[in-house]
């Protein structure tokens, strides 16, 4: 869980806005292993970012509606959200909005 590797106070606020919101905690599953595989192939991320590939994959094969990352490098930007569209085109699954996390839990951005 990328909220482990934040620094206080960031983490207890993360911790503290989770709380206030309806979430769903899903398993990753073998269609989601496979999406994540297909989507390296198709150069969505490098292995390095796997990681992030099964994150979205995970959100991808239950028909989330959102994701939400603070990982503005190599997640949330306009190239990896374009290539994650193409792919779902490619590989027939819904669109997905990628989206910092801001932005779903309300609130200034504060790095801190």
């Amino acid at each position: 869980m990328e909220i482990a590797k934040c620094c206080e106070p960031k983490q207890t606020l993360m911790l503290e806005k989770l709380n206030e919101i309806k979430y769903e905690l899903f398993e990753e599953t073998e269609e989601s292993l496979s999406l994540a595989d297909n989507y390296l192939k198709y150069g969505v991320l490098n292995e390095k970012n796997m990681d992030d590939l099964r994150h979205i994959s995970v959100a991808s094969v239950t028909d989330c509606k959102y994701i939400t990352s603070w990982n503005f490098k190599h997640f949330v930007n306009i190239k990896t959200i374009e290539k994650v569209q193409s792919a779902h085109k490619l590989f027939e699954y819904n669109d997905i909005n990628i989206i910092p996390s801001i932005m779903l839990l309300g609130g200034k951005n504060d790095d801190g």
